[in-house]
């Protein structure tokens, strides 16, 4: 994994950001049943309004902004 190449995954100082990127990873395509155009957008939307229990706001809108940040630049961030 290129992850694993930059950081050592296992070390308990990245275990909270590595359990968000797993996160991120498996709702990026949530966005593509609303639309393929933007998905990632659509995606980020959701991830920021959802009833999601056991997240916190500011928890959904960091996954929202990593499922923002997947597709084009990095400006919009």
């Amino acid at each position: 994994h290129l992850l694993g190449q930059l950081i050592d995954v296992e070390a308990p100082e990245h275990e909270n950001d590595v359990r968000f990127l797993k996160w991120a990873v498996s709702l990026h395509e949530i966005g593509i049943s609303i639309a393929h155009n933007s998905y990632h957008k659509h995606g980020a939307y959701i991830l920021n309004f959802a009833d999601m229990p056991g997240f916190s706001k500011k928890d959904q809108a960091r996954l929202a902004l990593l499922v923002l940040g997947q597709r084009g630049k990095l400006e919009k961030l």
